[in-house]
């Protein structure tokens, strides 16, 4: 199974206001699971840092992999600059990872599924280090997103779930419907026990980063009032 990731620089989209607010709902669901226990926690591609310097405040037992090794280096001097050190670094493809035999309490996979040619094979190799009454958290951008239907009127893309510039520089391999989400976790046995759909997201990124964060909160709220534009799902699985 190929999970390499591409060459972005992700150190050019360090805390952007929306991608904070994927990080909050993670946050809030394990610190909700973990009930005050520090728990072992595995994050699987760790891109710009900011997820990782979460689970690094949180947990005691934090071990990331990323196969690029331009990533782990830029992430483990963001955790140095703050003072952190509680995090192991696998610089390995998942498959190849030194994974500890007696698993983790949560397996973290924000933005990563879209970036893997066999995300099936991913989640199968990932259920088996998953501890008994662990959980795999996932969240993926959705190709029902307003600024994506926007692009096909636009003429920019020819559908919603087709591949689109800023797709293609991040290595995406595809953008998720939540048909096709549910679908790779039930290829890899795995049961969804949480979803969360959220963020109304009428513009592409490139223009909303420089909106106060106020509006991306209300943003937020919209998206879990019209889940059917949401532009990001938010899932447990186990």
């Amino acid at each position: 199974m190929k999970t390499e990731y591409n060459n972005f620089d992700y150190s050019k989209i360090q805390g952007i206001h929306e991608v904070a607010l994927r990080i909050d709902i993670l946050k809030e669901r394990l610190l909700h699971l973990s009930s005050g226990k520090q728990k072992k926690i595995l994050e699987v591609g760790v891109g710009a840092g900011d997820v990782t310097l979460m689970l690094a405040r949180q947990f005691e037992d934090v071990t990331c992999v990323d196969s690029s090794d331009e990533n782990c280096r830029l992430v483990l001097q963001r955790l140095t600059d703050n003072d952190l050190r509680v995090v192991k670094f696998l610089q390995s493809r998942i498959e190849d990872a030194e994974l500890a035999a007696a698993g983790y309490d949560h397996i973290v996979l924000l933005g990563v599924l879209e970036h893997l040619e066999d995300p099936v094979g991913a989640l199968r190799h990932l259920e088996k280090y998953v501890c008994a009454d662990g959980c795999i958290h996932i969240a993926v951008n959705l190709a029902n997103s307003l600024h994506r239907w926007l692009g096909v009127d636009m003429g920019i893309i020819s559908k919603i779930d087709e591949l689109g510039e800023s797709d293609i520089k991040l290595g995406h391999y595809r953008v998720y419907t939540l048909q096709l989400l549910r679908q790779h976790l039930k290829d890899a046995g795995l049961s969804i026990t949480y979803e969360r759909p959220f963020y109304l997201k009428p513009l592409p990124t490139s223009m909303m980063t420089s909106l106060p964060m106020e509006i991306h909160k209300g943003l937020f709220l919209l998206g879990e009032r019209f889940p059917e534009f949401a532009s990001y799902i938010y899932m447990e699985s186990m």
